[in-house]
């Protein structure tokens, strides 16, 4: 049921694992200070509070609150040459694309696109975690 107590449930979850992961890919993958991490992920914050000002017909059915998300995850891939984190960039857009044009297929696709959004998250998921796991091996503590 769509209210504001489910809408939380939904956007807090995936803001801890978007910052978390960041912070990780910044410091782990790019070498970041950690104070130049957070300044990072205050940046990205404001970017994406700043989307809320968007025109309604420039909101992508909610989707544009993820734009600076996509674009921090392809500055990571592009810094880092991952190649997994191409992938997951790639996997993202396509997401946000199913998400952004799900309502306006309802009409001719009674199923809509959203599950599709979802799907795709969860492999992006699984490869930005594979990411993850590949590099805890180095010395670097995240957190002091």
């Amino acid at each position: 049921f769509a209210n504001n107590l489910t809408m939380l449930a939904d956007i807090i979850p995936i803001m801890v694992f978007v910052l978390s992961y960041l912070f990780f890919a910044l410091i782990r993958l790019l070498g970041f200070s950690k104070s130049k991490a957070r300044l990072s992920l205050l940046v990205l914050l404001l970017a994406s509070a700043a989307t809320s000002f968007a025109p309604a017909e420039l909101r992508f059915n909610g989707s544009v609150q993820y734009f600076p998300c996509l674009g921090a995850l392809f500055l990571v891939a592009w810094k880092s040459r991952q190649k997994p984190l191409y992938l997951a960039s790639t996997l993202f857009s396509c997401s946000l694309i199913f998400r952004s044009v799900d309502m306006a297929l309802c009409n001719e696709f009674l199923e809509g696109t959203h599950f599709i959004w979802h799907l795709l998250n969860g492999v992006l998921l699984y490869v930005l975690v594979k990411v993850l796991i590949n590099h805890l091996h180095t010395d670097t503590k995240l957190i002091e």
